[in-house]
């Protein structure tokens, strides 16, 4: 996707394998992060999975909205997986496990969330 272009909401249709209209919570304290019904594609797709500079592997859904998360750090553009875009830790409010990252870019922001860390209520 462009930089600054205007992400795609993943459909009902497309959300049905996944839940559709469903509440998803930190798996650590099951505080509710978002819902499928926010489930964007960036970058192509929904889903994604990155490996970091450390060598781990994530796989990484894509939100137009999450509540309950705190940042930490700075923003950075250092190794990005979404080019043209700064990005920050999240962690759960909660109980501040990690549960993915916030990006940014001229305006526009997203969440892109661990899949494993972010479960179903």
């Amino acid at each position: 996707m462009e930089q600054g272009a205007t992400p795609r909401l993943v459909t009902d249709d497309e959300t049905a394998g996944r839940g559709g209209d469903r509440p998803l919570v930190c798996r650590a304290c099951r505080a509710v992060i978002t819902d499928e019904r926010h489930a964007i594609e960036q970058g192509g797709a929904h889903e994604h999975v990155f490996v970091n500079p450390g060598g781990y592997d994530h796989r990484v859904r894509c939100f137009g909205f999450a509540d309950g998360l705190s940042e930490r750090g700075v923003p950075e553009t250092y190794f990005t997986w979404f080019p043209g875009y700064s990005w920050q830790l999240v962690h759960c409010a909660r109980c501040q496990a990690h549960l993915g990252w916030i990006y940014r870019c001229a305006g526009d922001v997203f969440w892109g969330l661990i899949k494993e860390q972010v479960v179903p209520r």
